[in-house]
């Protein structure tokens, strides 16, 4: 009875040792592979950018440097926010290119963020297309790079990504159709970010083949005239759209409340859009907030059209008069 009052000290004594040996903290080959990193960048760096385990070494416990978080668990590498580590003054040919072995032996990584490293391209054969074997990465930050529209096809074999971040590159609307097609295998990406790039109008019908799409932010590019619902037909899961800070003169709509059904937010603030965009509540079902801010409406408008609605700010830098009762709280 009294040896079995101990049978646990086994279990522990076996705990302890995968532990020191690795099993449970950081994980050999991911310190390698942090360190690696680390040095592949020590030429683009200054006081300002530069990896956060400044002064670590391959002595040291990889889960607890600032960026990098483990699994409770496994003790593997889950996310790494890598965001300001590299500095390029912009010479041509110049800057830091992206090596997609560097990230391979995080096996479990979900969550990586490259934002604002300046990174202008990939190593030949050392671009996203390996990131195929990270079955787990479900967010990518790539956002405040210099990519071209080659990044597109490149990205389109992480078929786990969920939320993918491209805005402030080097995109436009002339990529060939077949990288759009390619790119819209990734089936499960619901948060889609392309603010700041030089898309145009035709963007619209090549990310249609994103039927899992419930966020899309293509404010800051060159959207013009006027973009009718119909665009939107095949993003039946969509809640909110940003399409501010674009030169769309008008927001065409039709009786058809399937398109668009889900939609919460829209935000067409800084453009040029009438104030037909009002009127246009039925196209609409689930619309709470649209932003009007920082256009130029003109013209007068009942309150009724603010049904179910909360209009950020539809009076200050525009030109339309609502009626003197009732007038919506500015603050």
């Amino acid at each position: 009875m009294e040896l079995g009052r101990y049978w646990w000290w086994p279990v522990v004594l076996v705990l302890v040792h995968f532990g020191m040996n690795g099993c449970f903290g950081c994980w050999e080959q991911e310190r390698i592979a942090l360190l690696q990193y680390k040095a592949s960048t020590v030429n683009y760096t200054d006081e300002y950018h530069s990896t956060p385990w400044g002064s670590a070494d391959k002595e040291s416990d990889c889960c607890e440097w600032k960026g990098v978080k483990c699994s409770l668990t496994t003790g593997r590498v889950i996310k790494l926010a890598l965001n300001s580590t590299i500095y390029w003054s912009g010479e041509s040919g110049g800057g830091w290119y992206f090596n997609a072995s560097l990230f391979l032996p995080f096996e479990d990584l979900q969550y990586l963020d490259l934002s604002w490293n300046y990174i202008p391209g990939w190593v030949p054969n050392e671009g996203f297309k390996r990131f195929s074997a990270l079955s787990k990465l479900e967010l990518l930050h790539l956002d405040g790079n210099s990519f071209n529209n080659s990044i597109l096809s490149s990205l389109s074999g992480i078929a786990s990504l969920k939320e993918l971040y491209l805005g402030s590159n080097n995109l436009n609307g002339s990529i060939p159709i077949q990288d759009f097609e390619r790119f819209s295998l990734l089936s499960k990406l619901e948060v889609l970010h392309l603010d700041y790039n030089n898309f145009n109008n035709s963007v619209l019908q090549y990310f249609s083949g994103i039927a899992s799409l419930k966020q899309l932010d293509l404010s800051y590019n060159n959207l013009n005239g006027s973009i009718h619902i119909q665009e939107f037909k095949a993003f039946s899961n969509m809640e909110e759209l940003y399409l501010n800070a674009n030169e769309i003169k008008d927001f065409v709509t039709t009786n058809d409340s399937n398109i668009l059904s889900k939609l919460q937010l829209l935000d067409l603030s800084e453009t040029k859009i009438s104030i037909r965009i009002l009127e246009s509540s039925a196209a609409f079902p689930s619309l709470r907030t649209l932003y009007l801010t920082y256009n130029n409406l003109k013209g007068s408008f009942t309150t009724k059209v603010f049904d179910g609605w909360y209009v950020l700010n539809p009076i200050p830098h525009n030109c339309a008069k609502m009626p003197e009762y009732n007038r919506p709280n500015r603050e």
